[in-house]
């Protein structure tokens, strides 16, 4: 099993799952529906191929029962016949998800990802700031972009800028934590709770509406 971790952040349950097993592996144990036969057969690439099966996987996992995934208009994950809400990433080495009652969001990213060229695209010009004065600017923009992607996905909103509309407010960057974000629209403005740890060279930011 590539179980890796479980954490009850409180507003719900985050599974995090190692992908280190071969689509062979982790489909002979696996108990296929007739539809997610047919979505299986059509994916040919071995990494969507893991992805598929492991976030399947995991979900049962945490749950303890079996359970179908689809997506929604909005390209959002939900649960059959399950009234929690559900977010999905990965990494090049984990996939994560997070389940609970309330909508919520989650990012996974490798922290060795290079950010330095597109910074102004994502950050304002008080973010920059912060992050350029944080004990590890580069481990800190990884987490704002993580931040930002878990939020977007909590919200449910298209066509969210980055940049000007979600707005992360200073931390101090330690191995777990926890910090605050908001999303100003014309039309709406939303907090959000926002906790994240960093584990195997990885960063996995996770938040609710607060």
């Amino acid at each position: 099993m590539a179980f890796l971790k479980q954490i009850e952040p409180g507003a719900g349950i985050v599974g995090i799952w190692k992908l280190e097993e071969s689509s062979e592996i982790l489909a002979k144990n696996f108990r296929f529906t007739e539809r997610e036969k047919r979505e299986f057969a059509k994916i040919k690439i071995e990494k969507r191929k893991r992805e598929y099966l492991a976030v399947r996987k995991l979900v049962e996992q945490l749950l303890s029962v079996k359970c179908e995934i689809f997506y929604g208009n909005q390209g959002n994950p939900q649960i059959k016949n399950h009234k929690s809400y559900l977010s999905v990433s990965h990494s090049a080495q984990l996939l994560t998800v997070f389940i609970s009652s309330e909508k919520v969001g989650i990012d996974t990213e490798v922290t060795s990802r290079d950010t330095e060229k597109i910074k102004s695209r994502f950050l304002s010009e008080n973010e920059l700031d912060q992050t350029e004065k944080s004990g590890d600017p580069k481990l800190t923009r990884i987490v704002y972009w993580s931040a930002k992607e878990a939020i977007f996905k909590c919200a449910l909103k298209s066509n969210i800028e980055f940049k000007s509309q979600i707005e992360i407010q200073p931390f101090q960057l330690q191995q777990k934590g926890e910090f605050y974000g908001t999303m100003k629209t014309e039309k709406i403005e939303k907090n959000f709770r926002l906790q994240y740890i960093l584990l195997e060279n990885n960063i996995i930011v996770y938040c609710v509406e607060d």
